[in-house]
C-alpha cells in the first residue's frame, strides 16, 4: 500500500514539476526586435509608396506584421512587413501621418512609429539667382556657373538648345557654362544663350544674350581687368553692419587691387584683395541724401573705377510695417554702360522725380528700386532627432507685396524648402548626429532684393531605456520601438469586508506567485520519501509477510478451542505462607496439553 501510494505521489509531482518547466520556458521567450528602422517618411499624391520592414524572432517564432496607426488606404502584409499605400490628392497635408508598426511573436509584441509627410504632385524645379555674365572677349575663357533647384531633390539635368553660339558647353549635372569665343565670332550682335533645365517629369528653360568683343591689347600687350556682376547693395540701415562682394576679373590672371575714392562715407573699408565692402553706418549717417561710394580696381598696367549711390536709413527697433517704418525716398536708377571712369549708378531723390533720359553714353532708365523683403516671426526649432521630420514654415513680406521666392543658401544634407511658401522640411538620418550643430542659412527674394538670415540646428539620436530585471534576459535592442511584455490573466477575487475570503486570497496569491518555488520542493520531497522507502521500507514488508503466513497456519476452529480452556475447572491449594488462607489460580495448560486435546 504504502509503495502505491508514493508511487502515485511522485507521479503527480513529476508532472506537475514539468508543468511548472514548461511556464518558465515559455516566460524566457525572448522578444522579437525590429531590423535596420529606416522608414521612408515622405510620399507623393497618385504615387505609390512602400517601405519594407524587417523584424527578427532570436527563436526562430514566425512573426505577424501589423498597422495599429496608419493613414487611409495604407496596407502592410502580415506575414512579409512590407507596406503598401497611394495616397489620394486629398491626402496631401503640411501635418505628417502617424504610423505605428506591430510585430508578434508567439508570446511577445514589440511596436516602432514614424511620420510620413504627403506632398503635392511633384514640383518644378527652378534657377536660383539667374544673373549671366553677358559679354565676352575673343580668345578668352568665358564661364558662367548655372544654379538650379529641386523642391524634391530630384536630380537635375542642364542642357543648352541648338541655338547656342559654336564651341560653348555646360555640364548637365553642374550647369557651369564654358566657353573660349573665337576672333571670327565677335561681333555686336549678340548671341542668344538658351539654358534647359530638367527633372524627372518637367522641363523650363532661360535665356539670355551675350555680346563677344575683340580682343585688344594696351600697356605692352596687357589686357584690363574688368568687374565682374556688378550690382551693388544701394540701401543700409544705420547701426547695422552693411557688406557688399566686388568682383573682378583679369584676362591674364595679375593681381588685383580694390580700393576706395576719397569722397568714400566715413568709416567703410574695402579689403584690398578680396574687395570685400564693409561698413555700419552711425546713426548721424541716416539721411534721405545718398551717398556716393566709388570703387577703383588696379592691375599693374591698368586702373579703372565703378561708383554707386548708397542710402543710409534710421534704425528701426521693430519688423518694418506699414506703421512703423518710413519708405527711403523714392529713386530712379540709371544704369550706365562701360568700364572704366564715368560709369555707375545714379539716383536721383523723390525730391526730383524727374530721372536723367541717360548717363551720356546710352545709359538705361531703371523703374523706381523697390525694398526688400524681410523675415517676420522666425522662431525655428533647432533640436531634432534622428528619424524624426522637421517642418518650419519661414514667413517674410514684401513691402511692394512682389511674389517672393524662398531658398537655402546653406543646410545639412537632405534639408529642403518650398520656394513658394518657405516650407522647410527634412528627415535627419542616423549618420548626420554629430555634436556640432548644422548651420542653416535662408534667402528670401522678390526677384531685385533678397534678404537672408540664418540659425543652427543640432541633431540628437534616439535613448532607448533598457529595464533589466533578474528573472527577464536582455533582449537586442530595438531602435525606435516600445516592447510590451508577454502578461499572464490571472482571476481576480474580490474579498472586500470578509476576513476568511480575504485570508484565502492572499494564500492564492502566494502560491500563485511562489508556485514554482512548490513545484520544485514539492518533487523534492517526494525523492526523499522514495529513497527512504526503497531503503527503510523493505524489512518492514518481510516481517508483515512472516506475520501473515503465521496467520494462515491458525485452525479455523481456534475459537472454540479458546472456549473450552475457558471451561476449565480452577484448582486451589492451601497456601502455608499465608495463615488460615488460600490463593486461587488458574493453571495454563502448555501447547502440547492443547494439542492433546485438539487431537482427542
Amino acid at each position: 500500500m504504502t509503495k502505491r501510494i508514493l508511487t502515485a505521489f511522485f507521479s503527480l509531482s513529476l508532472v506537475f514539476f514539468l508543468a511548472q518547466v514548461s511556464i518558465v520556458q515559455a516566460e524566457d521567450n525572448l522578444s522579437p526586435f525590429f531590423v535596420g528602422w529606416n522608414p521612408v517618411v515622405t510620399a507623393t499624391t497618385t504615387q505609390s509608396y512602400s517601405y519594407d520592414v524587417e523584424a527578427f524572432d532570436p527563436e526562430g517564432d514566425s512573426l505577424v506584421f501589423s498597422l495599429l496607426s496608419a493613414p487611409a488606404g495604407m496596407t502592410i502584409d502580415s506575414g512579409t512587413g512590407l507596406i503598401s499605400w497611394t495616397p489620394d490628392a486629398a491626402q496631401v497635408s503640411l501635418t505628417a501621418y502617424a504610423v505605428e508598426v506591430q510585430v508578434t511573436d508567439s508570446t511577445s509584441t514589440i511596436s516602432s512609429s514614424y511620420q510620413l509627410l504627403v506632398s503635392g504632385e511633384n514640383l518644378s524645379p527652378f534657377f536660383v539667382g539667374w544673373n549671366p555674365v553677358i559679354t565676352a572677349t575673343a580668345t578668352q575663357p568665358y564661364s558662367y556657373d548655372v544654379q538650379a533647384f529641386d523642391p524634391e531633390g530630384d536630380p537635375l539635368i542642364f542642357s543648352l538648345v541648338s541655338s547656342t553660339p559654336a564651341g560653348m558647353t555646360i555640364n548637365a549635372s553642374s550647369g557651369l557654362i564654358e566657353w573660349t569665343p573665337t576672333s571670327s565670332q565677335a561681333t555686336s550682335t549678340p548671341y542668344i544663350v538658351t539654358v534647359q533645365l530638367s527633372d524627372p517629369t518637367h522641363t523650363l528653360s532661360e535665356d539670355f544674350e551675350i555680346v563677344v568683343s575683340e580682343a585688344t591689347s594696351t600697356g605692352g600687350g596687357n589686357l584690363s581687368p574688368f568687374f565682374v556682376n556688378w550690382n551693388p547693395v544701394i540701401t543700409a540701415t544705420a547701426t547695422q553692419p552693411y557688406s557688399y562682394d566686388v568682383q573682378a576679373f583679369d584676362p591674364e590672371g595679375d593681381p588685383l587691387i580694390f580700393s576706395l575714392v576719397s569722397s568714400t562715407p566715413a568709416g567703410m573699408t574695402i579689403n584690398a584683395s578680396s574687395g570685400l565692402i564693409e561698413w555700419t553706418p552711425t546713426s548721424s549717417q541716416a539721411t534721405s541724401t545718398p551717398y556716393i561710394v566709388t570703387v577703383q580696381l588696379s592691375d599693374p598696367t591698368h586702373t579703372l573705377s565703378e561708383d554707386f549711390e548708397i542710402v543710409v536709413s534710421e534704425a528701426t527697433s521693430t519688423t518694418p510695417t506699414s506703421t512703423t517704418t518710413s519708405t527711403p525716398p523714392t529713386t530712379c536708377t540709371v544704369n550706365c554702360g562701360g568700364g572704366g571712369g564715368g560709369g555707375g549708378v545714379i539716383l536721383v531723390p523723390s525730391s526730383n522725380p524727374t530721372c536723367p533720359p541717360n548717363c551720356g553714353d546710352g545709359g538705361v532708365i531703371v523703374p523706381p528700386s523697390n525694398l526688400p523683403p524681410y523675415f517676420v516671426n522666425f522662431n525655428p526649432p533647432t533640436v531634432i532627432n534622428s528619424g524624426a521630420v522637421y517642418l518650419y514654415d519661414t514667413e517674410a513680406k514684401d513691402p511692394e507685396n512682389q511674389p517672393l521666392i524662398f531658398s537655402l543658401l546653406e543646410a545639412p544634407s537632405g534639408m529642403s524648402i518650398l520656394p513658394s511658401n518657405g516650407l522647410i522640411y527634412w528627415a535627419p538620418v542616423s549618420g548626420l548626429i554629430r555634436e556640432e550643430p548644422y548651420r542653416v542659412l535662408i534667402q528670401v527674394s522678390d526677384g531685385l532684393l533678397s534678404a537672408t538670415t540664418s540659425y543652427e540646428i543640432a541633431v540628437r539620436g534616439i535613448i532607448t531605456v533598457i529595464t533589466i530585471t533578474p528573472d527577464v534576459p536582455l533582449t537586442p535592442p530595438v531602435t525606435p520601438a516600445t516592447t510590451t511584455p508577454a502578461t499572464t490573466t490571472i482571476p481576480v477575487v474580490t474579498a472586500t469586508g470578509n476576513p476568511l475570503l480575504a485570508l484565502l486570497t492572499n494564500i492564492l496569491d502566494w502560491f500563485r506567485d511562489n508556485y514554482c518555488v512548490l513545484g520544485y520542493l514539492l518533487w523534492l520531497l517526494t525523492i526523499l520519501a522514495w529513497l527512504a522507502y526503497l531503503l527503510f521500507g523493505e524489512k518492514d514488508d518481510e516481517d508483515q509477510k512472516e506475520f501473515d503466513h503465521e496467520q494462515k497456519e491458525l485452525p479455523e476452529d481456534l475459537d472454540d478451542l479458546i472456549n473450552e480452556l475457558k471451561s476449565e475447572p480452577i484448582m486451589e491449594h492451601d497456601d502455608a505462607s499465608v495463615p488460615g488462607g488460600s490463593t486461587t489460580f488458574q493453571t495454563l495448560l502448555n501447547d502440547k496439553e492443547i494439542s492433546e486435546r485438539k487431537n482427542a
